[in-house]
């Protein structure tokens, strides 16, 4: 039968990681009484992290001047904001099925700090860092009790990127980790199907514990999750088929002859949502934006695999139908691509370069009720500061506000608190960090 080291390798070849970590005490989530209405305007969420913090000034809040090479081109879109049309031409055919928001300040300029604030909704405290549950766990354990008898999958996939761990929410809720590469090991069994499940049943025979019916609070409840997880993908060709990439497929979501893990990923996303298995927030990596050496022979070569990658993505999912009828995939499905935080705006540095810049970043936005062909957000003539925050708060836009607008979209809400934690605090969905301005709120004016 399958073990649990053999299913483990998966992780490394197109497969899962599950946190395997006992499971906290028993927890209530208890609803806030006030706040604004929740939007419920998204059955899925597919999140693109550009990681290393993409160049804001060179995508989504395009600003031209004496450093801008000329092939990056520049037109504007239908929302009259700028766009880098002669590298990115494919989105820009596309604007009016997405929206950007340019005018997000951020409170961290340090990647890991940064990164797990968009992981984690809120600053790091190193104390109580190992019960935080991430986002995706969250929305996991929110979203999944919603899903029906064809979910095999868990809620939470995270492609090409390790998910946070799930904190006291427990490994029932930890985010399935897989490759971008597509593909499966260890999902059949060498001496068939019937040896398989007469194996498998030989194992629950002898460890009757776990198949009994365990309570949120015991450490056995991962255990439980892991194995029924991995029974429910076995002998699939339904899930086969889902992690596979066709290669006519992969060279639509990249350039001829050029490696796109991020293409791959997209695509890979796109087919575990059409075939409705429960995947309902996929968290999705690629290569880094970290560029503070040479951004433009960098950018050169991957602002077109974004393109290709992003432009697809929004094509498969406006031409499948939902489950909703009448509704497709990209109706139901929020997508958002953006990184932790922006670049050094204006001129080069001396390394031909862009440094760490959290005080005006952008994000693209689409699906999901978003409405199409709009610009949140004005920053100054350079990128460097925002001087219209575009949107009823009247401030820039935080990493909470749009976490916020995440959950909502999703009909998740966020105001939620949690009083019966490991440590006996309160843990808030969203809460206010160090620094947060007041009156945080989703951004509503993205959507229709």
């Amino acid at each position: 039968m399958i073990s649990r080291r053999n299913f483990l390798k998966l992780a490394g070849a197109g497969g899962l990681t599950l946190g395997l970590g006992p499971t906290a005490a028993p927890f209530r989530a208890l609803r806030a009484q006030s706040g604004p209405a929740l939007l419920g305007t998204a059955r899925n969420c597919i999140f693109v992290f550009l990681e290393g913090g993409s160049s804001h000034v060179d995508t989504f809040d395009f600003k031209e001047g004496s450093w801008t090479p000329g092939w990056m081109g520049g037109a504007s879109l239908v929302s009259g904001a700028r766009w880098p049309s002669g590298i990115m031409p494919e989105l820009a055919q596309r604007d009016q099925l997405f929206s950007l928001m340019r005018a997000i300040e951020g409170r961290e300029i340090e990647h890991s700090r940064a990164t797990y604030f968009w992981d984690n909704a809120r600053a790091v405290n190193p104390a109580f860092q190992n019960e935080i549950p991430g986002i995706g766990s969250v929305l996991a354990f929110e979203l999944g009790q919603n899903n029906g008898p064809g979910a095999v999958f868990p809620p939470y996939v995270s492609i090409n990127r390790t998910p946070p761990a799930p904190g006291f929410l427990g490994s029932a809720h930890a985010g399935y980790r897989i490759s971008g590469l597509g593909g499966a090991a260890a999902l059949d069994h060498p001496y068939g199907e019937d040896a398989y499940h007469r194996r498998f049943q030989a194992l629950g025979a002898m460890d009757p514990a776990r198949a009994r019916p365990v309570e949120n609070g015991s450490a056995l409840v991962g255990y439980q999750a892991f194995y029924q997880q991995a029974d429910a993908l076995m002998f699939r060709d339904d899930v086969l088929a889902a992690l596979e990439l066709d290669e006519g497929q992969r060279a639509r979501y990249s350039p001829e002859e050029t490696p796109n893990s991020l293409g791959d990923a997209c695509l890979l996303g796109f087919q575990l949502l059409k075939q409705r298995f429960g995947v309902r927030f996929i968290h999705i990596g690629g290569p880094q934006w970290d560029d503070h050496f040479g951004i433009y022979n960098v950018l050169q070569r991957r602002l077109p695999l974004l393109d290709t990658a992003l432009a697809n993505l929004l094509d498969d999912l406006a031409a499948t139908p939902g489950e909703e009828p009448g509704r497709t995939l990209l109706d139901e499905t929020l997508v958002i691509a953006m990184g932790e935080f922006g670049r050094t705006p204006g001129p080069l540095n001396e390394r031909q370069g862009r440094d760490h810049w959290m005080f005006a970043f952008s994000a693209l936005m689409a699906g999901g009720g978003v409405r199409g062909g709009a610009h949140l957000g004005q920053t100054d003539d350079q990128g460097a500061r925002i001087v219209d925050p575009g949107w009823s708060a009247g401030r820039p836009a935080t990493h909470e506000d749009l976490l916020m607008t995440i959950y909502s979209a999703l009909g998740v809400d966020y105001r939620k608190t949690v009083a019966d934690t490991p440590s006996g605090r309160t843990f808030q969905y969203i809460p206010p960090s160090p620094g947060a301005p007041s009156g945080l709120r989703p951004v509503h004016e993205l959507f229709s």
